[in-house]
């Protein structure tokens, strides 16, 4: 009975999310798609969805067009004897095509949004305040705006926090509004970390941008989202983050269900860094991902032929193997945060 609450409650946000997650995995076969026409590689099915085919029918280029009843995605299926003929130079672009469609639809939506809600910030307002950490003994308390530091004045959360990493175990004066009123503290930050032990509210506030602006707003934005992609995929294989901590697919659709309770925007601002995400996740050398056909690509270049075919598909089936093993153990992690 609690779960058919749960689903009659929140079953519109499941069919968006169900929505939104497949269309990023279309927009991604889509570019294979346009790669693989542009290199002249047949290509025999285009499918939306998964499943048996719905309805079907026929394109002018010989590819037959498909729609599933499961929408979570689709696949293109070339001619596999002529993809496996191209020359190497198409099998990299055809093989990122894909992701890079996955940078272009990260990038769209943040463009988008900067159009919509102008350059958005997070306020400077605590929202938790962690028992006795430097900011409790200071006397902060949920509901502060923290709007000066030594004296500079503070707008938005990410320059308090940077102002207060600068000072890490120095006293520092600070200016608090609190229900109207506006009072002077002191807070030491701790001397390792620079931090107090303060989250922020969630409020925001936002700027109004012009179209330009709101275009170069959204890929810088883009770009800083690739960047902390690419970060945090480099700690994870040097073990500065243990695996257990990454979120798999189960973690991945709460949360997108959480955004999508929470409005368009922050469903559509999910819908960007998973776009990226999934941008960074493919140029993985890892065979069964694009970054795999890439390196094979590379190799042929430089070998000046391709791997045997038997090689290369022992190869995949071994990496596929520890890739399912890798999304089988993190979506076991996803289950045992749901339970506790």
């Amino acid at each position: 009975m609690v779960f058919f609450h749960w689903l009659s409650t929140n079953g519109v946000n499941i069919l968006a999310t169900l929505f939104l997650l497949g269309l990023l995995i279309v927009v991604h076969e889509w570019g294979h798609f346009v790669a693989f026409r542009r290199f002249r590689v047949p290509v025999e099915v285009f499918a939306i969805g998964f499943g048996p085919a719905l309805w079907r029918r026929p394109l002018a280029s010989g590819t037959e067009l498909r729609l599933c009843p499961i929408p979570v995605g689709g696949f293109v299926k070339p001619d596999e004897e002529a993809a496996r003929a191209a020359r190497p130079f198409a099998k990299i672009v055809i093989a990122l095509a894909g992701p890079t469609m996955n940078a272009v639809a990260g990038a769209l939506f943040l463009v988008l949004l900067a159009l919509v809600q102008g350059e958005v910030h997070t306020a400077p307002e605590v929202g938790k305040v962690v028992a006795e950490s430097a900011a409790a003994t200071a006397g902060l308390a949920a509901g502060d705006r923290i709007v000066v530091v030594e004296g500079s004045p503070i707008d938005t959360f990410e320059a308090l926090a940077t102002a207060l990493h600068a000072r890490p175990g120095e006293a520092t004066q600070i200016t608090v509004e609190r229900n109207g009123v506006r009072l002077e503290l002191v807070v030491t930050p701790d001397p390792e970390t620079g931090r107090i032990g303060v989250t922020h509210s969630g409020a925001t506030w936002s700027r109004p941008l012009g179209p330009v602006a709101a275009v170069r707003y959204g890929i810088a934005e883009a770009w800083d989202l690739t960047a902390r992609t690419v970060s945090g995929f480099v700690q994870l294989v040097t073990r500065k983050v243990d695996a257990s901590a990454v979120g798999g697919p189960i973690m991945i659709f709460q949360m997108a269900t959480q955004a999508a309770h929470f409005g368009v925007a922050t469903l559509v601002h999910f819908m960007a860094v998973i776009s990226i995400a999934l941008f960074v996740f493919n140029l993985l050398p890892i065979p069964p991902l694009d970054g795999g056909h890439v390196l094979f690509g590379t190799i042929e270049a430089v070998r000046g032929r391709a791997l045997a075919k038997q090689t290369e598909e022992w190869v995949q089936q071994g990496a596929f193997l520890l890739l399912i093993a890798f999304i089988l153990f993190v979506s076991y992690h996803d289950v045992l945060r749901i339970v506790r």
